[in-house]
């Protein structure tokens, strides 16, 4: 799992449409699918209800979007770090580990394990 996947799995669930959620993204609908259903594989569960004509967070969907949002902040606040101690680019880019969701109730968990890192 990616937490650019994570970012496209939010993006989809504010706008309910891959159409605008790629748009929004500034990449291509059929990119987008195919990392959500990677994301979806990786996780072994489905986000979304999905047809031709709409698009619906499910209940394991809906139960893992406030978690996914945190690891964002999570994210967004370890880059502002990072750049306050003047690590910047030169360290390569922040890690997360232990990125392997057992089952989407230990999404806790998960972002308890989540830590910024730089490379040496």
């Amino acid at each position: 799992m990616e937490l650019r996947q994570v970012r496209y799995f939010v993006t989809v669930a504010d706008e309910l449409n891959f159409g605008r959620a790629a748009e929004r993204l500034r990449i291509a609908g059929p990119s987008l699918s195919q990392q959500i259903k990677a994301l979806e594989r990786d996780l072994g569960v489905l986000l979304f209800d999905r047809d031709r004509r709409s698009v619906a967070l499910t209940a394991t969907g809906a139960a893992l979007l406030p978690g996914a949002r945190a690891l964002l902040e999570q994210a967004t606040n370890c880059a502002g770090r990072r750049r306050a101690e003047g690590v910047g680019h030169r360290a390569g880019p922040a890690r997360l580990r232990q990125l392997r969701w057992r089952a989407p109730e230990t999404l806790k968990s998960f972002l308890h394990g989540f830590t910024c890192e730089t490379r040496d």
